[in-house]
């Protein structure tokens, strides 16, 4: 298993759930680290362990009908 890089940040979008994600690469992200994840305008945030969600924000492109949410997990 790859061991711990230490990151700022992680971006994801069409990976699983919030959860799936921060399981899969959260252990790569430096104390006080982001994951921004992009979901569905309907998934609903997670509660995960030694992550707090700061930010819940629903956006669209221009010219798209699609909705879009992004989650900003820090982690602590």
């Amino acid at each position: 298993m790859l061991e711990p890089i230490g990151v700022d940040a992680l971006v994801a979008k069409g990976f699983g759930t919030a959860g799936e994600i921060i399981e899969s690469g959260g252990r790569h992200l430096k104390q006080g680290g982001r994951a921004f994840i992009v979901k569905g305008k309907n998934e609903a945030p997670q509660d995960i362990a030694g992550f707090y969600l700061e930010e819940d924000t629903l956006y669209s492109l221009p010219e798209s009908d699609r909705v879009y949410r992004l989650f900003i997990y820090q982690k602590v």
